[in-house]
C-alpha cells in the first residue's frame, strides 16, 4: 500500500506542472500545494508507523496492534493519495 501511494504520488505531482490553467501550471496553485502536503503527510505517517511496528518486531516486544495500525492507515492512505492522483 505504501508503494501504490508513494507511486501515485511520485507520478501525480510532475503531471500538474505540465498541465496550464489561466496561462499557469496547476502545480503553482496554492491549492494544489495544500493538496500536495496533504497527501506527502499521510505518506510519511504510515512510513512511520511501519518502521514502528519493524521496530518493534526486531526488539521482541509485542507488535500485533501496531502491525493491524500501520496496515489500516497504509491502505486509508493509498486509497485517498491515489483517488486524489486520479483527479
Amino acid at each position: 500500500m505504501l508503494g501504490l501511494a508513494q507511486g501515485a504520488f511520485n507520478l501525480a505531482v510532475p503531471y500538474t506542472y505540465t498541465r496550464n490553467q489561466f496561462s499557469q501550471p496547476i502545480g503553482t496553485f496554492q491549492g494544489m500545494a495544500f493538496d500536495f502536503a496533504r497527501a506527502a503527510t499521510r505518506i510519511e505517517t504510515a512510513k512511520l508507523l511501519t518502521y514502528n511496528t519493524t521496530r518493534r518486531k526486531e526488539a521482541g516486544s509485542s507488535f500485533v496492534k501496531e502491525a493491524a495500525m500501520a496496515k489500516w492507515w497504509a491502505s486509508q492512505v493509498a486509497r485517498e493519495v491515489s483517488g486524489s492522483a486520479i483527479e
